[in-house]
This record gives C-alpha cells, structure tokens and sequence, in this order.
C-alpha cells in the first residue's frame, strides 16, 4: 500500500462496524506505516470527540493549535 502524505481524511466505519476497534487499528497501522517509511511529524485535525478518542488510543497527543480566520 502506497501512503500520500498529502491525504487529509479518514473514513471513519459505518454505523454496523462501529465500536469494535477498527478506526483505531486503521490509525495505528497507517500510524506505523508512515513513521517507518520516515516521516517525522503528523498533523491530524479531529471532526470532534469521538474522533479525538480514537487518536488519544493510538498515542497521538495535542502538541499545537490552529486558528482559522475568514475575512469578508
């Protein structure tokens, strides 16, 4: 499996699947893959709780903040 740094979104299980551990052992295998290839930091941006709960499993931890600013 080729990984692109560049991807941005994770699809998260549906409804049927969810609760079983799948988004965290996707994570930590995609987790794996990419710091083994060499990759030295990961940038995630959490849609909410449930999301955040499933990096926090894997080990991520908060290290920074982002301010979106839109000017009219």
């Amino acid at each position: 499996m080729r990984l692109r740094p560049s991807a941005r979104s994770a699809r998260w299980p549906a409804s049927p699947y969810r609760r079983r551990g799948l988004a965290s052992a996707i994570t930590a295998d995609i987790t794996r893959r990419l710091f083994g290839a060499g990759t030295e930091a990961a940038w995630l941006e959490a849609s909410g709780e449930e999301s955040w709960r499933v990096y926090e499993r894997v080990g991520y931890r908060p290290a920074g903040q982002r301010l979106y600013i839109a000017v009219s």
